[in-house]
């Protein structure tokens, strides 16, 4: 038996994209101000669900006059680069060596 889901109060899916797309510009920006911080596993975790939220949406949507775009390999790109930024950043800290002055205790 088929059920007929327009009868269903739940938002078109023109308006389900464009709330969509609020909330995918809200998670890149909060990655952008993770990133900022030098936080990349926050910032990774943000692109990541903005990735997830795109998927299966159009690549382009029609919202009255205005047109809504996703461009799912630009998150793909911004997620690959904040990867190697993440890992660059660990990598300095493990590799970091501080020097300092022995002190007459140490010889003890």
């Amino acid at each position: 038996m088929t059920e007929n889901l327009s009868n269903w109060p739940i938002y078109t899916v023109k308006e389900t994209n464009v709330a969509l797309a609020d909330d995918i510009r809200t998670k890149v920006q909060e990655s952008v101000t993770a990133q900022e911080a030098g936080d990349y596993a926050t910032a990774l975790s943000k692109l990541r669900s903005a990735r997830i939220l795109m998927a299966g949406l159009p690549k382009r949507s029609k919202h009255g006059e205005n047109e809504l775009e996703f461009d799912q390999a630009a998150i793909d790109r911004m997620i690959d680069h904040l990867v190697r930024l993440e890992a660059m950043a660990k990598g300095i800290q493990v590799t970091k060596v501080t020097f300092a002055q022995p002190t007459a205790t140490d010889a003890l």
